[in-house]
């Protein structure tokens, strides 16, 4: 069965994306996407974790950043068990289902981002998600294991349905990036950061606007590329 991509970021142990491919496979997902696992790959490792999945290891893909493991996603949630200071709808993991099956794009262009074991996502990940996932948790204890995580995820995702409805042409990841990158080279030419060492969060901010616009189009987004673009 299609079931959305699973995008590891920065992972450290193999041990964990073995059984991250493991849980993936209970569930009938296949799309591992890793971005720079710590300790290389291939890992013989992660294949002795993942038991019966070890096909989903074989077929992992590895990418050198996050925005080539996304540039085909057209909605991207992220878990996270910190509060960010993002202005970004955050969904219980109960409503994860239901919220995607009301998404009127296909399972295969979602993608479920999950962050490293040691500090988890970085802002500059986050600003370029659509919505974050929250797996209630003690406040005390709030960190969970990543393959813990990902079970959870891929059992609330397991009863995904697709609502019957024309998908919209939803812009990709990579629409996004070459928008936002216009703005940011618009922004560098214009001078405008006063205060030079608050570049990178006004660009967080920025890319945590854009994403959060729900099913902006392909033909929209080259429409704003073109006003940018214009003298």
């Amino acid at each position: 069965m299609t079931r959305p991509a699973i995008i590891l970021v920065n992972p450290q142990m193999g041990e964990n994306i073995g059984f991250v491919a493991r849980a993936m496979g209970n569930f009938g997902f296949a799309d591992l996407r890793l971005v720079n696992p710590r300790d290389g790959w291939p890992s013989e490792v992660a294949e002795s974790t993942a038991a019966n999945a070890i096909e989903i290891i074989k077929q992992a893909r590895v990418y050198d950043n996050f925005d080539q493991a996304v540039s085909d996603c057209q909605y991207l949630y992220a878990t996270s068990a910190r509060l960010r200071d993002f202005n970004k709808e955050c969904i219980d993991v109960k409503n994860l289902s239901e919220d995607a099956s009301a998404l009127n794009i296909p399972v295969e262009k979602i993608g479920v981002v999950f962050g490293g074991e040691r500090s988890g996502l970085n802002n500059d990940v986050v600003s370029c998600v659509n919505k974050i996932v929250s797996i209630p948790t003690n406040p005390a204890n709030p960190s969970m294991n990543l393959a813990m995580s990902a079970t959870l995820i891929c059992y609330e995702l397991s009863n995904f349905q697709i609502k019957a409805q024309r998908a919209q042409d939803v812009a990709t990841h990579h629409e996004m990036t070459i928008m936002l990158k216009h703005i940011e080279e618009m922004m560098d030419q214009k001078n405008f950061y006063k205060v030079p060492e608050k570049k990178e969060k006004m660009l967080q901010n920025i890319r945590n606007i854009f994403f959060r616009i729900p099913n902006l189009t392909s033909n929209e987004v080259s429409t704003l590329i073109g006003i940018l673009k214009s003298k």
